[in-house]
């Protein structure tokens, strides 16, 4: 399935969701891409809307190649296959969360 933008994605997601009698539903949306998805839902479905921050915990010298994520409230969710393969050391790894945590930081500030 395909949409022309976020918008419309977002409103077939919201007349998906509107014949499943939710009540009082809570939109969580991930900036940046997810917050235009989730706006749509939110006006579909007369809901709440929340922002989830997360970050993407990168491998040091392919900060792009995610191994992991990083939660606003400190959970971390690792790949270790990606962790291993990419043969990342336990103290590159912890200096990438701490940046990572930093920059989480930084923008739950904003």
């Amino acid at each position: 399935m395909s949409f022309r933008n976020r918008q419309e994605a977002g409103r077939a997601l919201a007349e998906e969701l509107a014949g499943m009698g939710l009540e009082e539903p809570l939109v969580i949306g991930l900036p940046r891409g997810g917050v235009p998805v989730a706006r749509e839902v939110v006006l579909g479905l007369g809901a709440e809307l929340d922002i989830g921050l997360v970050r993407k915990i990168g491998a040091p010298d392919q900060p792009e190649f995610g191994l992991g994520a990083l939660g606003e409230d400190g959970t971390i969710v690792l790949d270790e296959d990606s962790v291993r393969a990419t043969g990342t050391a336990a103290e590159e790894l912890a200096a990438v969360i701490d940046r990572e945590k930093l920059e989480l930081e930084r923008r739950r500030g904003l």
